[in-house]
């Protein structure tokens, strides 16, 4: 499975591509030419996790972060949620064994099925009273699911490649 990071750096060069078509397109409507060329080296990545332990959600670009469809972390597995506490992201998951923290370690789980979840249609009970989500906030919380989903995944991509015998002298020398 690609890992997190190379789904949005792919995601990335396709925006890129789309936008230099664009450009050529519209200058070619006019009648004009144009120099501008589709260079792979010259597009940043998006998000990089090995440089910026605490990603924020704000750091990743919204529609990248959506498109991410494949996940295979693990948050079943104890020393990946020490992991992830020694990182401070372990709540991302949500409460363990929750209804939300299953849905979050299921990698099926879609926008549908996330959005058919009637208990997350709720908020906590305040004052004796629970609020019932709109329709656009229940997509504001999918975003967020999301954003979270991919966070986890690039902690466990950066955890399983550390665990990996070939690595551990590098991550001895980097300690």
């Amino acid at each position: 499975m690609k890992s997190a990071e190379a789904q949005l750096w792919e995601l990335a060069l396709g925006k890129e591509s789309r936008r230099v078509e664009k450009v050529h397109d519209e200058a070619k409507a006019k009648g004009k030419k144009t120099s501008v060329k589709f260079e792979p080296r010259n597009v940043m990545k998006p998000w990089s996790w090995e440089q910026n332990w605490k990603v924020s959600l704000h750091d990743i670009p919204p529609d990248l972060a959506l498109a991410v469809s494949a996940f295979d972390f693990d948050l079943e597995d104890g020393e990946f949620q020490a992991f992830l506490r020694t990182r401070g992201i372990q709540h991302l998951g949500g409460v363990p064994r929750s209804t939300y923290w299953q849905r979050m370690n299921d990698p099926t789980v879609d926008k549908d099925s996330f959005l058919s979840v009637e208990e997350f249609r709720y908020a906590q009970e305040y004052q004796g009273k629970r609020h019932r989500y709109s329709d656009a906030e229940m997509e504001t919380r999918w975003r967020i699911f999301q954003f979270g989903r991919v966070i986890l995944q690039g902690a466990w991509d950066v955890y399983t490649e550390r665990r990996r015998p070939d690595t551990v002298d590098e991550v001895l020398d980097s300690q």
